[in-house]
């Protein structure tokens, strides 16, 4: 809800992945790189916007590089507990 509002076509257009055409997209905000490397096998054929396809690549991605712990506490918090982007 952070980034994308629950948009599942939602568009990044003003971030450093944007600027680079390289813009975070969907529910999880994947830009297009990510989306490939980490959407299921079974999803491959489904686009970055669809909802399942780019939850899967979102969270695959977060445990590849944050670890499990990170998702079980609902994503990255800083010292006040605030919500930090990826």
């Amino acid at each position: 809800m952070a980034e994308s509002g629950g948009n599942p076509r939602a568009i990044n257009t003003w971030d450093s992945n944007a600027r680079r055409g390289t813009p975070s997209q969907g529910l999880m905000q994947t830009i297009p790189s990510t989306f490939r490397a980490y959407v299921h096998p079974s999803l491959r054929g489904r686009s970055i916007t669809d909802p399942v396809a780019n939850i899967t690549a979102g969270v695959r991605y977060m445990i590849a590089q944050y670890g499990i712990s990170t998702l079980k506490a609902g994503g990255r918090s800083n010292s006040s507990g605030d919500y930090v982007g990826y």
